[in-house]
């Protein structure tokens, strides 16, 4: 009976053990906001992030304008799925001035869906994101900042809507083998896709009227060529929008879209889930966890049944060897 009762016991701290780490990993990630003055912007985080990441439109009651300035920078996500609501991507520093790299530096950044809300892309928001192929530029974007794209390698296509009013400095240099498809008539500077040495790293094609400021720029630079409007016949990036039944407090994982032709995107607001969703969702990981405890005590007993049949082999087997010595004795 000890052998029975030690494995019991063994498994039984097991499986409490397990269970607790899985419902503490299930709670540990939240949002943090508004640090350093940045009201309504999702400054933080804390646990472990996700890949696939959803970023709320509203934390703990509290309703999200904005991506903080460098929230994102250098971590290993793949897709990102801005919800619906959020107007800026990047935030400010105490003189005023537009303050990005919300996203800079994922280097394993493959697919961005931003919202149709979205109002502004701030300064290098995703500069050297050398994996990221799929992102859209919802029409509503007035300003493009500073490097914004710089270096995003692997980047092919991109479609700047007319809403766009400006595009900031070196917004494309270092991007290669790439087609931008112009909308409007944003206003440009001569360096928007050249480094400091005045030169480009690979062949672009800019799809804009002939007249535009960019396509003014563009005419200036030897690897850069402009097209009428329509020539590529590209289907654009279409975005697959955050999920309505996304915790606003914790990140949902979702799997990275492909590049392919897609319906259009919905323009219902993503809204966060009410209390009663809160308490289903709960309710069901309690029964996931029940049904976890449950099937872990079956092999419990299993184990503990085989457990008690060996010992009795066990002793029937000493009985004999007893009885032989006896014998042999006699």
């Amino acid at each position: 009976m000890g052998i029975k009762k030690l494995i019991t016991c063994f498994l039984g701290i097991c499986i409490i053990t397990c269970t607790t780490s899985v419902m503490a990993s299930a709670e540990s990630f939240s949002w943090s906001m508004n640090r350093g003055g940045q009201n309504g912007y999702i400054t933080g985080f804390t646990g472990t992030l996700p890949q696939d990441v959803v970023v709320p439109a509203t934390v703990d009651g509290q309703t999200v304008i904005g991506v903080g300035p460098a929230l994102f920078q250098a971590q290993s996500i793949r897709t990102v799925t801005v919800s619906e609501g959020i107007q800026e991507i990047g935030g400010y520093i105490s003189n005023g001035s537009d303050f990005g790299f919300s996203f800079a530096q994922c280097k394993s950044l493959v697919t961005v869906n931003l919202p149709s809300t979205l109002k502004v892309i701030k300064d290098a928001s995703f500069t050297g994101d050398i994996s990221l192929v799929n992102i859209n530029i919802p029409n509503g974007v007035t300003k493009l900042g500073i490097d914004v794209f710089r270096s995003c390698k692997s980047l092919r296509t991109l479609v700047i809507p007319a809403s766009v009013m400006s595009i900031g400095n070196h917004a494309f240099t270092g991007c290669e083998n790439f087609t931008l498809i112009v909308k409007g008539n944003p206003e440009v500077k001569d360096d928007i896709f050249t480094d400091s040495g005045g030169s480009t790293t690979g062949q672009i094609t800019v799809e804009a009227s002939s007249d535009s400021n960019i396509a003014k720029v563009a005419a200036q630079q030897t690897n850069v060529t402009v097209v009428a409007p329509g020539t590529t016949n590209i289907t654009p990036y279409t975005p697959t929008p955050a999920s309505t039944d996304t915790s606003t407090d914790q990140n949902a994982t979702e799997s990275a879209p492909t590049q392919q032709t897609a319906p259009k995107q919905s323009n219902n607001t993503v809204k966060a889930p009410t209390n009663q969703q809160n308490e289903i969702i709960s309710s069901e990981a309690a029964v996931s966890s029940e049904n976890a405890v449950s099937d872990s005590s079956s092999n419990i007993s299993s184990l503990s049944e085989s457990s008690e049949t060996n010992e009795e082999e066990l002793l029937a087997g000493n009985d004999d060897v007893n009885k032989q010595q006896a014998e042999k004795d006699g």
